[in-house]
């Protein structure tokens, strides 16, 4: 039997900032699909703004526009960025902008869906 945890890392760039870093240990399994959920009102529309997961130099998940990261439709696991890495180790996540963050704090969460097994 398989189930589902979630952990959750807390994403914020000031205004006048243009990156965010942190490394963290992660819930144990295998992770299955990460999303962002964007918390700020204002969007850094006018400027990319990379997300990426490592595990120390090697990529998890490539640097990709902070959108290809939102839920576009469907159910709930199906909003996920589906990817497959093994949590156990600390990871970091980068977000890096175009330049400086201009008009407003850029807040987030980056949700990460970890599948764990159950015996039963």
């Amino acid at each position: 039997m398989v189930k589902y945890i979630y952990d959750k890392v807390d994403i914020s760039i000031a205004v006048g900032s243009p990156s965010f870093s942190k490394a963290t240990p992660l819930k144990k399994g295998k992770c299955v699909g990460v999303k962002l959920i964007h918390i700020s009102s204002a969007t850094p529309v006018n400027q990319r703004l990379n997300l990426s997961v490592t595990d120390g130099n090697n990529p998890l998940i490539n640097a990709t526009d902070f959108r290809d990261f939102i839920q576009q439709g469907g159910g709930y696991k199906d909003g996920f960025k589906p990817c497959e890495f093994d949590s156990s180790l600390e990871v970091s996540i980068d977000a890096v902008a175009e330049g400086n963050i201009a008009t407003a704090d850029f807040k987030a969460q980056l949700i990460f869906m970890i599948e764990e097994s159950c015996n039963d």
